[in-house]
């Protein structure tokens, strides 16, 4: 389940299904400046601790670069591999999706 209020000051929650457990990804944009930057404000319902993302997209000689930040709350380095991996398999996915 995904819900959105894609406007600055806007609510967002994703429902992901991990096993027999619902894990609610909510957050807050910060900034939409379509279509070169979207910054937003997530966490865990269960952590509580925000993570700021920002998405920077700039012409490129074949198409589009896409630049993702995620600044990671630093009780959460022993994650930051996996934080790593999970947006690499989003972004292959997302490439996949627009090729």
């Amino acid at each position: 389940r995904a819900e959105f209020d894609a406007s600055p000051g806007g609510e967002f929650a994703i429902v992901e299904r991990r096993e027999d457990e619902d894990i609610v990804h909510a957050g807050e944009f910060e900034e939409i400046e379509a279509p070169h930057r979207l910054v937003f404000v997530f966490s865990l319902d269960q952590f509580r601790t925000a993570n700021r993302v920002t998405v920077e997209i700039e012409p490129a000689p074949e198409g589009s670069r896409l630049k993702l930040t995620h600044e990671l709350d630093s009780q959460w380095a022993a994650f930051a591999d996996r934080t790593r991996e999970g947006w690499a398999l989003m972004l292959d996915g997302l490439e996949k999706a627009l090729a």
